[in-house]
């Protein structure tokens, strides 16, 4: 895709590939016949839950990858006509907080940790994981420091915009022991407008080169907790985050 810049190309081809998808996801699930209703941009980034981008390569104005889209069950069910038949959490935003040499990132860059949300398959999972994409004002709203402000009123405003009920801030610090040596991510799986800690744990790999298969192996990990947690009764819905009617 071509663009007036890098990222203009990247959005372009984002939204391609998220119509592409789901013509192809329609024509599956309906054995190939009749055409895919005509969603806009606004529908599409609703029911998309992550857009992973493979063997990327940039210039100033152009843009080439292989693209996976990512729809999320529920919401894409919903105008697919299936549904599953276990039931799930509440819709919950994620916020990945990556600790890298003291600096916390979300989505003001693309992280290991966020990429690895990204590429992970929640279609089997019984939390109603809400994941975006990091574009547009996504890195302003969804920022780390937005993850230690415990005022209510805006995080009503956020959780409202993005369609969730209450959030999640899965938390990884990374402790290298030396350059090209091996490293160590240190998880806490947290929740909630007052980043509450639910459990933590670590995992170690032997070069830097093995760091995504350290963030897949740390998500299945983070997903068995929130699920027990939401099984125990722990993971509800904040009920401040309630926007009352007047």
């Amino acid at each position: 895709a071509y663009g007036k810049n890098v990222e203009a190309a990247r959005m372009a081809a984002w939204r391609e590939a998220q119509r592409r998808g789901w013509k192809l996801l329609w024509a599956k699930t309906h054995g190939g016949g009749g055409g895919a209703p005509s969603l806009g941009d606004g529908a599409l980034d609703s029911i998309v839950a992550a857009i992973v981008g493979e063997k990327e390569e940039m210039s100033a104005n152009r843009y080439v990858a292989t693209l996976g889209v990512l729809f999320d069950r529920a919401r894409a069910g919903q105008i697919l006509g299936v549904s599953g038949n276990y039931a799930r959490s509440a819709p919950l935003l994620v916020i990945p907080v990556q600790w890298t040499g003291g600096t916390p990132q979300s989505f003001e860059s693309r992280t290991e940790w966020q990429k690895a949300w990204a590429r992970y398959r929640t279609d089997q999972s019984q939390i109603d994981y809400v994941r975006v994409s990091g574009s547009g004002g996504d890195p302003l709203l969804l920022n780390a420091a937005q993850t230690g402000r415990p005022g209510r009123r805006w995080w009503r405003a956020i959780l409202d915009q993005y369609g969730a009920a209450d959030v999640l801030i899965p938390q990884v610090r990374l402790e290298r022991l030396w350059p090209g040596g091996p490293v160590i991510g240190h998880f806490s799986a947290r929740y909630g407008p007052d980043n509450k800690v639910l459990s933590t744990f670590s995992l170690r790999v032997e070069s830097p080169a093995a760091l995504p298969k350290m963030m897949d192996q740390a998500i299945v990990k983070m997903d068995s907790l929130y699920a027990g947690a939401l099984a125990s009764g722990l993971l509800r819905p904040d009920t401040s985050l309630i926007v009352e009617e007047p």
